[in-house]
C-alpha cells in the first residue's frame, strides 16, 4: 500500500521525507559538480582570490574609522531628522514616512558598520534604529491598507451596490491600529531618542583603543 508521504510527494512534486527531512537522492549533484569545476568558476575563484589579496583602495579609505565614522554617523541622523520633521507636516504622509523610514535604515546601517569600534553604544544605536524603521513602516503599513479598502469599497458601491460592510470594518481596524502606532512613535520622541544615540556611538567610536 503507498504511504500517504510518498502519495503527497508523487501529487505535488515534493520532495519524499525521511525521518522529517527531505531527501533529494543526490538530484543536481552532477550538475553541481560540473559547475564547480568548470573554467568559469575557477577563474571566479582566482579574482576573488585576487581582490582579497590586494583590494583596489581609493584614497577614500586612508582615513580611519575614527575619523570618518562620527562624520558619517552625523550625516546620516541629520537626513533622519529633516525626513522626520517633514513627515510630520506633509500633506503626502505615506510618501513622507516612506522617506523617514529610509532614512532611518541608512542610520541604523551606519551604526552597524562602525559596531566593532563603536561598542556597546553603537549596538543601542542600532536597536533603536531597528525599532523606529518597524513603527514608521507599520504606519505607511496601514496608510496604503486603508486607501485600498477605500478603493474596494468604492468599486464594490459603483457595480451594483454590493455590500461595503466588510470594508468598513477592516478600515476601521486599521484606523485603530494607525493610532496604537503613531501614538507609540510620538511617545518614544524617535528623533530625541536617535540624537541622543547618535552622539553617544560617534563619542565611542571617537574614543575607541
Amino acid at each position: 500500500m503507498t504511504s500517504p508521504t510518498r502519495c503527497a510527494a508523487s501529487c505535488t512534486g515534493s520532495p519524499a521525507r525521511s525521518a522529517g527531512r527531505p531527501t533529494y537522492d543526490g538530484r543536481g549533484e552532477p550538475e553541481l559538480r560540473a559547475a564547480l569545476g568548470s573554467p568559469r568558476h575557477l577563474r571566479l575563484r582566482e579574482r576573488l582570490e585576487r581582490l582579497t589579496a590586494e583590494p583596489p583602495w581609493t584614497d577614500l579609505a586612508a582615513p580611519s574609522a575614527r575619523e570618518v565614522a562620527p562624520a558619517r554617523l552625523r550625516k546620516e541622523m541629520k537626513r533622519f531628522r529633516r525626513r522626520a520633521e517633514a513627515a510630520a507636516a506633509a500633506d503626502d504622509a505615506a510618501v513622507a514616512l516612506h522617506s523617514a523610514r529610509k532614512a532611518a535604515k541608512r542610520l541604523r546601517y551606519a551604526a552597524e558598520a562602525v559596531e566593532p569600534v563603536g561598542g556597546k553604544a553603537a549596538r543601542r544605536l542600532v536597536r533603536d534604529a531597528r525599532r523606529v524603521t518597524s513603527r514608521l513602516g507599520e504606519l505607511q503599513d496601514t496608510m496604503v491598507s486603508r486607501s485600498e479598502l477605500l478603493g474596494l469599497a468604492r468599486a464594490a458601491d459603483a457595480g451594483g451596490g454590493e455590500p461595503t460592510f466588510v470594508c468598513g470594518r477592516l478600515h476601521a481596524r486599521e484606523e485603530a491600529r494607525a493610532e496604537r502606532v503613531a501614538s507609540a512613535y510620538e511617545g518614544s520622541d524617535a528623533v530625541g531618542a536617535l540624537h541622543a544615540g547618535t552622539k553617544k556611538a560617534r563619542t565611542a567610536v571617537r574614543t575607541s583603543g
